[in-house]
């Protein structure tokens, strides 16, 4: 059964994914929303019920530009983890909405 609160969008990107206690780990983001995402971890392993932060860098006509968008892990695999976002500035909601209205 679908649990999600809003459609996910395929996106492809990569991402740093801030653990307290490991420190920066490298993601690959598969599926993104307005509320969570699915981010591939590779061969490390984040817990269920963790709290992380991802940083997503992208690049402006001016300069590289960090969003940071606080999560929490809902379900973590072999394959990576799923994330419900915590919190988010309007930087990152503006993120958000150029991802989903793409």
């Amino acid at each position: 059964m679908e649990r999600r609160w809003s459609h996910r969008q395929e996106f492809e990107s990569e991402v740093m994914l801030s653990y307290k206690g490991v420190g920066l780990l490298r993601g690959q983001t598969k599926n993104i929303s307005y509320t969570g995402a699915f981010v591939e971890t590779g061969m490390v392993s984040v817990p269920a019920n963790s709290y992380l932060d991802l940083v997503f860098t992208q690049n402006t006509a001016e300069r590289p530009e960090t969003v940071r968008i606080s999560a929490y892990v809902v379900h973590s695999s072999g394959a990576g983890v799923g994330v419900l976002f915590n919190e988010y500035d309007d930087g990152a909601r503006r993120f958000l909405e150029n991802i989903m209205l793409s």
